[in-house]
């Protein structure tokens, strides 16, 4: 499944956890908890910081990551 908002999701809506993939090949395994976790904090955020979001997050899996760790960061 492409990396995207929408995919991430997909796997919160169906509680499955999926392999997303970027552009260059990489995959990675995401869980339901992880992805849900990721929309909840994308949603407090301003538009303009959502779009940044979901760029990094399609633009490859260490940004993908990076996003994952400032969330855990966030709601910690």
């Amino acid at each position: 499944m492409e990396a995207s908002m929408e995919s991430i999701q997909k796997i919160v809506d169906e509680h499955q956890a999926d392999e997303l993939r970027w552009p260059d090949g990489e995959t990675l395994h995401v869980d339901a908890f992880t992805a849900s976790m990721l929309v909840k904090v994308r949603e407090k955020l301003r538009p303009d910081q959502q779009e940044k979001v979901d760029q990094l997050i399609a633009k490859s899996q260490a940004h993908f990551l990076k996003v994952v760790d400032t969330a855990w960061e966030a709601v910690s």
